[in-house]
């Protein structure tokens, strides 16, 4: 199987983006020192298949970046929806893993109207996230396109530390049930991770460690193979 991956600074990892993109992973941060230990990596080797593209931006958001007058890098912007395939190598299956950084920024997550800035739509993630599939599923329409959940997180070092269920008076979990909808509305697959009540392994709550990154992989391949 051929995948692709469209996520945020989660699944990115240095060398595997395109090479002018934001990450935050490299070689040796936190034990991930390769592909095999990321969440992506870990499901494509279940998969026993192989990475097409990982178009991934750390701190990209499926909405649009407040008072930037543009759409990239946001994940529904023409260019990240485009740049799926390699060469003239496309895609069996596209996951994308996006939503957090709308989640903990505050994005209005559904709106009767589209705000302006600088007469630029400042889209709303139900809306945002609607564009993303319908741009995705027309330039590859014969992938499988994967819609992944945000999923809860645990610091093994804090013991202290508790998951924040709702930010910005906004539970993830209502999130999640717009990525489910339009994710069903699109034909898509909802991947529903966050639904195995396993927390994955983090360095602060968001960004998985090795062994976090293991975890996550194999909750949502679990919940791919179903």
């Amino acid at each position: 199987m051929k995948i692709s991956i469209l996520g945020d600074s989660i699944s990115t990892f240095l060398g595997y983006n395109p090479p002018e993109y934001s990450y935050y992973y490299h070689r040796g941060l936190y034990g991930i020192m390769d592909q095999n230990d990321t969440w992506w990596g870990r499901f494509i080797d279940l998969c026993n298949g192989q990475l097409v593209m990982n178009e991934s931006w750390s701190g990209s958001r499926v909405t649009c970046i407040p008072n930037s007058g543009r759409m990239f890098p946001s994940a529904c912007s023409k260019e990240r929806t485009s740049n799926l395939h390699f060469g003239t190598e496309s895609p069996d299956i596209i996951l994308i893993y996006m939503g957090v950084n709308d989640w903990m920024n505050g994005a209005t997550l559904k709106s009767g109207s589209i705000k302006q800035f600088s007469g630029f739509p400042e889209l709303v993630f139900e809306t945002a996230y609607r564009l993303m599939l319908k741009r995705v599923r027309n330039n590859y329409p014969f992938a499988e396109v994967c819609c992944i959940s945000i999923n809860p997180a645990y610091i093994p070092t804090d013991r202290s530390f508790v998951f924040p269920e709702c930010v910005n008076g906004c539970g993830y979990m209502e999130y999640n049930d717009v990525i489910r909808a339009e994710a069903e509305l699109a034909g898509a697959r909802f991947i529903n991770a966050a639904s195995m009540g396993r927390p994955y392994e983090s360095i602060d709550g968001v960004h998985p460690d090795k062994t976090g990154m293991k975890t996550l992989g194999k909750l949502i391949y679990e919940c791919y193979r179903g």
